[in-house]
């Protein structure tokens, strides 16, 4: 039989009342008593109703606001999005979508943020522009609604209020294993150990804490940064600064891009196959990519599941407005998978869109 309230309330001769807010998180009960509630549930082996309380509860919103482009990308992150939605079907619960155009537009999200405060959700959970000063104002007035907010994937400013959570990976350790790895990768014959960056924006936190960790792990490796390059993940800037690139340095060891962008460098060493030593370490999975994984064009990728981030970002969301998830739950940061050529196919979810 499944235990109830009343069972963990009988067993310790409180009240059931004690008991839910205790499961809830609620504040009007002792540390003490929380703590003794929490022991006593899991060793009775207590697990919610989520249908009851669905019941009982008024319907809970949640906006996702998110940008289309770039797709290769972000179609998972709208994929994992909607995968929650279906997981939350049947709890009362409705995720309606905000989608905006791209990173690149955050006028068109400032607008999206500006209707929500007439459509009041219960949560936001929103992936960010990079001009994140653009749209501040709306998403301050939203925090000031007291509106949670869990940051996906790609965060803006943690000082805004009712700021909640985040759920995206340590960029700082992916910049540290890039360094790791190219240090460790690359011929310790070489004289030199010349390194270039490739960034969509340096100004967005992502790529800043990417360098940040690179940077950071550079010097005991012996790699020397010869220069950082902004992309704005075109692939046609991309592809054209890989020549310029090569043509400074033809010595050049090695490439890592920061971004899913690393499409146009693999494209231009294609083309100029006498440049096979350089070792180029990217970012993400997507099928495209994956080819150029699995012909050793690009040597290696940083991958960081954003279809899983997405939807565990929704999930927390509600987790939090049920009383399931603390706040200080809600701020995870997932480590990157370092993926191969030969590891491509035991991704199979990220060969199947694009």
């Amino acid at each position: 039989m499944r235990t109830t309230l009343k069972d963990i309330a009988g067993r310790l001769g409180i009240s059931a009342n004690s008991v839910s807010k205790a499961l809830r998180g609620k504040s009007k009960i002792s540390e003490k008593t929380r703590a003794l509630i929490l022991q006593t549930a899991a060793e009775m082996n207590y697990t919610p109703n989520e249908t009851a309380r669905a019941l009982v509860r008024k319907e809970l919103r949640i906006a996702a606001v998110y940008p289309v482009g770039p797709r290769e990308f972000f179609e998972y992150c709208t994929e994992g999005i909607r995968r929650a939605a279906t997981e939350l079907r049947d709890s009362k619960c409705r995720v309606t979508e905000y989608p905006f155009p791209s990173l690149e537009t955050p006028e068109e999200l400032r607008q999206i943020l500006g209707k929500l405060r007439n459509n009041r959700p219960d949560a936001l959970v929103l992936t960010c522009s990079y001009q994140f000063e653009n749209y501040r104002p709306e998403l301050e007035s939203l925090g000031a609604m007291g509106i949670p907010i869990i940051y996906n994937t790609i965060t803006g400013d943690e000082t805004v209020p009712s700021f909640t959570g985040l759920v995206r990976i340590n960029n700082h350790v992916s910049g540290r294993m890039a360094a790791e790895y190219l240090g460790t990768v690359l011929s310790p014959r070489r004289k030199t150990k010349k390194i270039a960056l490739f960034v969509g924006n340096k100004n967005m936190l992502v790529h800043k804490e990417c360098v940040e960790g690179f940077l950071s792990n550079a010097e005991k490796y012996a790699l020397k940064v010869v220069d950082i390059y902004e992309t704005h993940e075109d692939r046609k800037i991309v592809y054209e600064q890989t020549g310029a690139l090569l043509r400074l340095y033809p010595d050049l060891s090695g490439i890592y891009v920061t971004s899913y962008n690393s499409l146009g460098v693999c494209d231009w060493f294609d083309k100029h196959s006498q440049y096979k030593n350089v070792v180029i370490l990217g970012q993400d999975l997507y099928p495209r990519l994956n080819r150029k994984l699995k012909t050793h064009t690009l040597t290696a990728t940083l991958f960081q599941n954003q279809f899983e981030l997405a939807r565990k970002s929704v999930l927390f969301a509600f987790e939090y407005l049920t009383g399931r998830r603390k706040k200080e739950d809600c701020y995870k940061k997932y480590l990157p998978q370092l993926v191969l050529g030969c590891m491509v196919d035991h991704f199979p979810y990220y060969n199947r869109l694009g």
